[in-house]
């Protein structure tokens, strides 16, 4: 009689351990499939509905769940729905900024991470979207900051100079490497805008420079 229980409490403990390894199993394949629901909603929100833009005269596509990522932005305000968003002939809203640096601004809405160079013309791009405190640009004071004849990449240095220009206002417009610097007559440093590539905003070592009556820079 003894050695009957013993053999039904063993197999009773089996068969629970089964049931918990079947119920640990279960709620891994529970998480994983919550996690592959949050995967495909990201992916959701990423593919649509998609928006088309025309900032400044250059073109770009993305979606609502982009442009709405960060609360309270002009963007995010723009395109929630509340409000009726104009569109040209071609299906594009246009907004009168700068198309280059909005490259920058939108690869940071989607990836959540800035990468754009730090210069007083993208802070007042920030300004107008709304995302400056969103976004960890470092502030600095440009304006104090004075041409120092150096080597390098940082503010106010040159690598490889490419141009030379002198606008209607005095000021000089340097091309270099992979970069556009503005100084005033002073040599204080007034702008810097550019990125090493192939795209809008981009420059790969600029041969030349020349200002317009106009004050733009053609590269």
């Amino acid at each position: 009689m003894a050695d009957e229980i013993e053999q039904m409490v063993d197999q009773t403990t089996t068969e629970v351990d089964q049931l918990q390894d079947l119920a640990r199993a279960l709620r891994v394949e529970v998480e994983d499939l919550k996690q592959e629901a949050e995967r495909m909603k990201a992916v959701k929100a990423a593919i649509g509905p998609r928006v088309l833009l025309d900032v400044g005269g250059v073109h770009y596509s993305t979606s609502v769940a982009t442009l709405t990522k960060v609360p309270g932005s002009m963007l995010a305000s723009m395109f929630s729905g509340r409000f009726e968003v104009h569109t040209e002939h071609d299906g594009r809203v246009f907004i009168d900024r700068n198309g280059s640096n909005f490259a920058y601004i939108l690869d940071f809405l989607r990836d959540g991470v800035w990468s754009a160079p730090t210069n007083e013309q993208m802070q007042r791009e920030l300004e107008f979207f709304g995302l400056a405190e969103a976004v960890p640009v470092p502030q600095r004071d440009y304006k104090s900051e004075r041409f120092d004849p150096v080597t390098g990449l940082d503010f106010g240095e040159f690598e490889s100079p490419g141009g030379i220009a002198v606008g209607s206002d005095g000021n000089i417009v340097v091309a270099d490497d992979h970069r556009v610097q503005v100084f005033d007559g002073s040599g204080r440093v007034l702008q810097s805008f550019g990125s090493q590539g192939s795209g809008p905003g981009e420059f790969d070592s600029p041969e030349g420079v020349a200002v317009h009556d106009d004050g733009t820079i053609a590269v």
